[in-house]
């Protein structure tokens, strides 16, 4: 069996951060446990001296639930829970003192944001992260807000919790870090950060983070400014990394799952010892799917955005429900509500979709054929088939 994070940290758990510095692994496996709401057990203000261990979070967290593993959402299922329950039992993670976990969710203004400081024992920084993307369907609706709005309420939030962090402990360097839409976020808070807090930060990691929605944001003197702090890795099938406009200086880690929308789970990143488990370079699914994003989004104008963003938000929102997992527990019944719901979308949106599909078609279409194209000229088709198969 391959190994992944979770094993990395039963293996070197019991290292100090002075006896093996953070490492990417690291950040993976945090990202990955810190799904789990364990805000719920911890203060939201940042206290000068920190009283509860992450160890102590997690034994609280699991007394909240009756010492009963439960679900954290439709498609994490428990995984970050376990995660969780692993790092109780190690140094490394469990001495660490957690503090000022915020979390604000709002289905009406479409908001979801969670926020949390770690401080590992006797060193000198912190690790500030953001949580991606959640089972709530306003956290879904709010990765189509990036796209069809570009400003999200989370860009404030995401900005304020690290200044806030910042003032709290003045004396510590900064991690700042996060999965999918929370990595997103970190880099956005990196980038509108004050430069005093900037000048602070030893490390941006962004682990598999959609691009932003202007190519303008990779192209500024705040991004040049964080490039040589920058951490970026996405999976090898990457699918939500390639999203929007992104940087192409990433580094490729390996998965253990082949279908690319269940490589985003960081707790299927593969290490090798102390490090990632590093491929040199996409799949020819990733390189297909990063073509795409990148063809798709000049055809996609204000108006094909207004009809998608519609059409979406739609048939989210017709079950009634206020989370995924909500939604799957009656998937039949969800499923005829979503499909009715179709039927209210105005006339233009669903004129607008019927053009959207024919990009979509033919956009994915010369994608493939230029990845395979690419592939040919450099030997590697019968290996790209291999990958398929």
């Amino acid at each position: 069996m391959p190994q992944v994070v979770v094993d990395y940290a039963r293996k070197y758990g019991d290292l100090s951060f002075k006896e093996l510095p953070f490492r990417p692994n690291d950040c993976f496996v945090l990202c990955a446990a810190l799904y789990a709401p364990i805000e719920k057990v911890v203060t939201d203000v940042f206290e000068a001296v920190p009283e509860k261990t992450f160890g102590q979070a997690i034994d609280d967290f699991y007394a909240y639930h009756d010492h009963k593993i439960e679900p954290v959402g439709l498609l994490l299922k428990d995984s970050p829970f376990r995660t969780l329950l692993v790092l109780r039992n190690f140094h490394r993670f469990a001495d660490m003192k957690i503090t000022g976990c915020r979390s604000v969710y709002s289905l009406e203004n479409v908001v979801q944001f969670a926020g949390m400081t770690l401080l590992p024992a006797d060193d000198d920084f912190m690790i500030v992260l953001f949580r991606g993307t959640d089972d709530t369907i306003a956290g879904w609706q709010e990765d189509l807000d990036i796209l069809a709005k570009g400003d999200i309420p989370s860009h404030q939030l995401c900005v304020d919790y690290l200044e806030a962090a910042a003032a709290a402990y003045p004396d510590k360097k900064i991690i700042v870090a996060g999965h999918s839409k929370g990595a997103y976020l970190a880099t956005y808070a990196a980038l509108h950060c004050s430069p005093e807090v900037r000048n602070r930060l030893i490390a941006v990691y962004n682990n598999d983070g959609p691009g932003f929605n202007t190519a303008d944001v990779i192209h500024s003197a705040e991004f040049e400014a964080i490039k040589p702090i920058y951490k970026h890795f996405v999976p090898e099938s990457s699918l939500v990394g390639m999203l929007l406009y992104h940087d192409d200086d990433y580094e490729v880690v390996k998965s253990s799952v082949i279908l690319p929308p269940f490589q985003h789970d960081a707790h299927t990143w593969r290490v090798n010892g102390t490090e990632p488990d590093f491929r040199p370079e996409l799949t020819f699914i990733g390189k297909v799917n990063d073509k795409f994003f990148g063809g798709i989004l000049p055809k996609l104008d204000a108006e094909k955005i207004a009809a998608m963003y519609e059409i979406v938000t739609t048939v989210l929102y017709a079950p009634g429900v206020e989370t995924l997992l909500e939604l799957g527990s009656d998937l039949g019944a969800s499923a005829v509500k979503m499909a009715k719901s179709f039927k209210t979308v105005s006339k233009p949106a669903k004129k607008a979709l019927v053009g959207m599909v024919g990009d979509f078609v033919s956009v994915a279409a010369k994608a493939v054929v230029t990845v395979a194209g690419e592939a040919k000229k450099v030997k590697k088709v019968p290996a790209m088939i291999k990958e398929l198969v």
